[in-house]
């Protein structure tokens, strides 16, 4: 008996989702064990971990989680490369819209490198920040320029269907939420309890939400990179076939 052409490609289409969700699940997993690490050393409850805490503290710079961070963040940009590759003969501007993602997710890895956006507290203050909700006044700034990357986000958004919508659309969200929402609500906290349990937790759950954020961004690509990859070289490829 013949095998319908449509239960190949729903097998095939399982099996794309299947990768990006895998690859979700793994970037999770090491995020949050990195949180746990992170979680530990603050409780003292191993001491050379206390005496370590800049190696783990998810807030601090130069440590394991801004290289786990910038390592998905770059990995991002590179996949979205790829995908304005694999998409370059498609009809409307999902072609550059992969391509202004690469270069967002590259500026974002470098924010997260040397902390541009603290750069930005002086003017923020200048706009009425540094207390309460706005007690890091970066984020007044910061909402301007997250309107701004949304905007080319949104462009690719439009041009994509399936899970790789769901993907970016749900990694944008949960990113900017973490960078922006939760920041002011972390700033809150700080501001009413000081450096204290509750502003511990709050930080955490506010990079956590950045991390998940960046893998799901990371993940949106992976569906038209799966698919490409199956092709023959002889068949070519029409993105605009493909349910990307």
């Amino acid at each position: 008996m013949g095998i319908r052409a449509s239960n190949i490609y729903d097998a095939k289409s399982k099996a794309r989702f299947d990768l990006a969700f895998v690859t979700l699940i793994i970037l999770l997993a090491v995020f949050a064990t990195l949180s746990v690490l992170s979680l530990v050393a603050f409780s003292r409850l191993i001491p050379w971990m206390r005496a370590e805490l800049k190696l783990f503290d998810v807030a601090s710079e130069a440590n394991l989680w801004t290289w786990a961070n910038v390592a998905v963040l770059v990995s991002a940009a590179n996949v979205h490369l790829a995908c304005a590759f694999c998409d370059r003969q498609s009809t409307g501007f999902r072609f550059y819209g992969w391509l202004a993602s690469s270069f967002l997710l590259l500026a974002l890895s470098l924010d997260d490198l040397v902390g541009l956006h603290e750069r930005l507290d002086h003017l923020g203050q200048a706009l009425g920040g540094g207390h309460g909700f706005l007690h890091f006044a970066w984020v007044i700034p910061g909402v301007f320029l997250a309107v701004m990357a949304g905007l080319f986000f949104l462009m690719l958004i439009i041009q994509l269907k399936g899970s790789a919508r769901v993907y970016l659309t749900s990694g944008v969200v949960m990113f900017f939420s973490g960078a922006l929402l939760m920041e002011a609500f972390t700033g809150w906290i700080l501001t009413l309890y000081g450096p204290s349990p509750q502003y511990v937790i709050a930080f955490h759950m506010e990079e956590m939400m950045e991390a998940a954020g960046a893998a799901l961004i990371l993940c949106a690509g992976l569906p038209l990179i799966s698919h490409t990859m199956e092709v023959s070289p002889k068949s070519g490829f029409n993105p605009s076939h493909s349910d990307y």
